[in-house]
């Protein structure tokens, strides 16, 4: 991927485009990135928590289970 960007970086200093639209085009593209990385720690940390939260469940039907048994 860092030789896709850096190919197209150069295509586009190639093509002449003003200096501002590169740069607008490498923030855009930074903050897309950092946006990405943000909800997938957003997600990871949702999904970590219902992950959590059925290990637990599950316990206490092991151990509900187990209380029966006796």
């Amino acid at each position: 991927m860092k030789d896709e960007s850096v190919s197209r970086l150069l295509e586009l200093v190639k093509d002449e485009e003003p200096r501002e639209q590169v740069s607008d085009r490498i923030i855009s593209r930074i903050n897309v990135q950092y946006l990405f990385i943000h909800l997938m720690e957003l997600f990871s940390l949702a999904f970590g928590e219902v992950i959590r939260e059925l290990g637990q469940s599950e316990e206490s039907l092991v151990a509900g289970s187990e209380k029966d048994e006796q």
